[in-house]
């Protein structure tokens, strides 16, 4: 990604943390539960969910995490980047330096893979691959 996109936009985006730029990220506040899961029906995927194997936000503080090369979990940026990786879909693909990505590319970013009810939350949703 980092040669495809971000190098080619100039956004100051990174997959993973290089150690020089620690100092520029903020810690990561876990999120707190305001309901009781066990009273939840047992069966149910919302359970399941919630009561699962715990994942504590706070080890996207640690510099292992920092480290890693997780694509789909730890980007690290500023709005700015974000919003210079994530302009040219909104343009239909235009960019500065020419197209990117292909047309048919960002149609699928927007096409829709499900519809329906969330068995988590209970929302009726639509998802796409985004």
């Amino acid at each position: 990604m980092h040669q495809h996109i971000v190098h080619l936009l100039g956004a100051d985006f990174q997959i993973g943390l290089r150690d020089a730029d620690a100092e520029r990220v903020v810690d990561v506040i876990a999120p707190t539960l305001d309901f009781d899961p066990s009273r939840l029906d047992h069966d149910t995927a919302a359970y399941r969910t919630f009561t699962g194997p715990s994942f504590d936000a706070r080890a996207a503080n640690t510099t292992a995490w920092g480290a890693a090369d997780l694509g789909a979990a730890n980007g690290h940026g500023n709005a700015l980047s974000v919003a210079a990786i994530f302009a040219p879909i909104a343009r239909s693909g235009a960019a500065a330096h020419g197209q990117l990505p292909r047309p048919d590319t960002i149609g699928l970013v927007f096409d829709e893979q499900s519809n329906g009810v969330n068995l988590v939350n209970g929302l009726h949703l639509g998802w796409g691959i985004g």
